[in-house]
């Protein structure tokens, strides 16, 4: 039986193997920091598990909507979904009836924090990780922080905007850059989408904002 300091240093791994891929398609500088900090963290610790209902609903058919590069990652995410603390985001924070939406369907886990306190295994002072979830039809709205951050798709194909730009669809494999206090928002229309993300920068002063 596979513990969850197993499963947690698994994914660490594929993470790492998952950076050092990504760097050819776009980030290149920002996942070679990641994936330098990644050999520096913390010993493991036990996080106390928690779900959500995003998660037992869809992340069996994010998982299975892999490309085959992140196939493995993907299962892996699966295989320790039950090890992880998933999060609500944006806890504590009132909206219109579209954003109580898209916090009922939306969850994060962090594998790797810059808080100490963090529901996390491991940690660093300068790298924040986790892997998102995002159920079919939920509208992440236009946000942004200080924060340089990348976004990698690893299950379902979702709709990205950045500043100005349009809404642009993003399938398994793609990567996505988030400069300092750029604006951005994500969509997901008949697929939920998987990711995993990083924090490069500023991880301990950065507060997401809605825009």
């Amino acid at each position: 039986m596979t513990t969850p300091q197993e499963h947690h240093e698994g994914l660490v791994e594929l993470l790492q193997v998952a950076a050092i891929r990504n760097q050819s398609v776009g980030a290149a500088g920002h996942l070679a920091t990641a994936v330098e900090r990644l050999g520096q963290l913390t010993e493991p610790a036990p996080v106390r598990p928690a779900t959500r209902s995003v998660v037992t609903e869809h992340l069996d058919r994010a998982v299975s909507l892999a490309d085959a590069a992140n196939a493995e990652l993907a299962g892996a995410v699966f295989a320790a979904r039950e090890t992880l603390h998933w999060r609500v985001a944006y806890e504590g924070v009132e909206g219109d009836e579209a954003f109580t939406h898209f916090r009922k369907n939306y969850a994060f886990a962090l594998l790797v924090a810059a808080d100490p306190d963090a529901p996390a295994p491991f940690h660093h002072p300068e790298l924040a990780m986790g892997f998102s979830l995002q159920a079919p039809n939920v509208h992440y709205g236009m946000h942004h922080h200080l924060a340089v951050e990348i976004y990698n798709i690893i299950g379902g194909t979702g709709e990205w905007k950045r500043n100005e730009g349009p809404w642009t669809p993003r399938p398994p494999g793609s990567v996505i850059l988030h400069e300092a206090w750029d604006d951005h928002g994500m969509n997901t229309t008949d697929q939920p989408t998987l990711t995993w993300w990083t924090w490069v920068t500023d991880v301990t002063n950065s507060t997401p904002v809605m825009t």
